[in-house]
């Protein structure tokens, strides 16, 4: 005969297999989530995208990631080649694009077209 458990042991139980399945249903949730996000993603930023982040003043591509620069690049590269040497420029803070152009004083005061 099997012994029987005690009740606060079995709630217990019960207790933690409810949040074991809450915690893999939000897991599965957020995988689900992220998934349908970064397709989504990828449909809606062109190279076009990238190439404008990693020109703005501001921005400077600072949150993409290298593989995003290097598509931004490439994208350049493939549509007018003979800007890739002034982004390259741009990106290296050498002339005509001043380092003293690049602080956050001028970026947030003066607007992109006119920079």
């Amino acid at each position: 005969m099997i012994p029987m458990l005690d009740p606060r042991l079995d709630l217990y139980i019960k207790v933690v297999a409810h949040r074991l399945v809450f915690s893999l249903h939000s897991i599965v949730i957020t995988w689900v989530f992220m998934t349908k996000f970064n397709a989504r993603y990828k449909q809606a930023i062109t190279p076009a995208h990238l190439l404008a982040n990693l020109l703005h003043p501001a921005l400077q591509g600072k949150k993409l990631k290298s593989v995003e620069k290097e598509e931004a690049v490439q994208y350049a590269s493939d549509t007018w080649p003979s800007m890739v040497p002034t982004i390259i420029k741009f990106q290296a803070k050498t002339s005509p694009f001043q380092a003293c152009k690049f602080t956050d004083e001028v970026t947030k005061d003066v607007e992109p077209l006119a920079w």
